[in-house]
């Protein structure tokens, strides 16, 4: 990537719709800064050249793989018989090996039994969203067709056409054998369904996907949204006071903006991400349900991130969730202060940890930080890490720059 400074980055986003054409419809990225990168790049000299060549050439081995995803690809039915149905089983949950037959399994936080993906649709799903996501920005980034068209290609054969779409709801979504036939759980599998959404947005103007493939989309996440809404596993989730809990927030508001229900995101953020904020954030910035966990890290880091794209699509509906700071308790900036020490020091980290010490997984979200929040040691961390200029994925994730003062964050 060519050099630049942070500040330059900052100063990149106030060029504001330099195409002159229709911003995408993305509630997550950053439509101007999307804007910005298509119109360089052309350009062998653009900042973004070197993540652009990479971007393609990963598209480019999409194409050449051929591999679509179905529900369908499997002869393994779900308990409802019903081949539409999703399916998957628990990660942490292990045969008994005092009983004979290993029922009913037991549970090992953090461990994850490799049965997980031998019977499951979870990665199905998870390589179709990566694979539409690269897709997608390829196309908005190159106008070239044959990206969009394999996009569509994918997001037909998950949820458009009759013979391999998925039903949908997630009944049978981390079944626990022994015990039961899906549990509540399973929406946590479908929490990139908010990243989905935007690189639908990005193949808007394509030939390959259609007015009539946007209302079918739209029709079957218009589905999904209320069993979300109306099932026990909805009702569960939606209560969890840990990740899961932010999760389903982070999934619910992203379908509400794609299906226009402004009134429903306002009063999903308004009345439980506000009271999520409250209730996972001590003062001092701990995030205590997540810390209670074998990947202490790994949970911290994860659930942040899920508040902070909130607060990115929180601002569709006029909320500043960056700036909310809950009388006597925590809020984002204070649980980016509690990580930021240990970024750089992985012994320092006084939680458990069974799993492999991964500090980028903070990179993005601290680089929505540093646009946020006027912060020196945020700068700091991120030069450290060799993370002091946004990559191209970072770029398009960092909000409009008005950054908060101190003054700001503390009122």
């Amino acid at each position: 990537m060519k050099h630049t400074s942070f500040i330059s980055f900052l100063v990149l986003s106030t060029i504001c719709h330099a195409s002159g054409n229709t911003p995408p419809r993305v509630f997550m990225l950053n439509p101007d800064h999307l804007e910005f990168v298509q119109t360089e790049a052309e350009d062998p000299n653009s900042v973004f050249a070197d993540d652009l060549k990479a971007l393609y050439a990963r598209a480019e081995e999409i194409l050449a793989k051929g591999t679509v995803y179905s529900v369908t690809a499997t002869d393994d039915l779900p308990p409802s018989g019903d081949i539409h149905d999703y399916f998957s089983t628990s990660p942490y949950w292990w045969p008994d090996p005092s009983k004979p037959d290993g029922l009913p399994y037991i549970r090992r936080d953090g461990e994850t039994n490799p049965e997980r993906d031998r019977i499951s649709d979870r990665k199905p799903l998870e390589s179709m969203i990566r694979d539409v996501g690269v897709l997608s920005r390829a196309y908005y980034f190159s106008k070239e067709e044959k990206y969009a068209g394999w996009a569509a290609r994918l997001l037909h054969t998950w949820f458009l056409d009759p013979k391999t779409r998925m039903n949908p709801n997630l009944s049978h979504g981390q079944l626990v054998r022994g015990r039961n036939l899906g549990k509540a759980g399973a929406l946590i599998g479908t929490r990139r369904f908010c990243l989905l959404i935007d690189s639908v947005g990005l193949l808007d103007g394509a030939e390959a996907w259609t007015g009539i493939d946007q209302a079918g989309l739209q029709a079957w996440m218009s589905e999904f949204f209320d069993w979300m809404m109306v099932h026990p596993f909805g009702a569960e989730e939606r209560s969890a006071s840990n990740n899961h809990g932010t999760a389903f927030d982070m999934q619910a508001v992203s379908i509400a903006l794609f299906l226009e229900k402004l009134y429903a995101a306002e009063l999903l953020l308004r009345y439980y991400t506000f009271e999520r904020i409250r209730t996972q954030i001590e003062p001092n910035g701990a995030q205590p349900e997540e810390l209670r966990r074998t990947k202490a890290w790994n949970y911290s880091v994860e659930n942040i991130k899920y508040l902070f794209r909130l607060a990115r699509m929180a601002r569709h509906v006029g909320i500043n969730l960056y700036a909310f700071h809950p009388e006597k308790k925590g809020d984002l900036k204070s649980a980016i202060d509690f990580l930021l020490p240990y970024t750089t020091v992985e012994n320092n980290w006084p939680y458990r940890q069974i799993t492999e010490w991964q500090p980028t997984r903070f990179a993005l979200t601290l680089q929505v930080a540093r646009a946020v929040y006027e912060d020196p040691a945020l700068d700091a961390v991120a030069e450290r890490m060799g993370w002091e200029q946004p990559n191209l994925e970072e770029f398009i994730n960092m909000p409009d720059p008005t950054r908060l003062s101190q003054s700001e964050q503390q009122n």
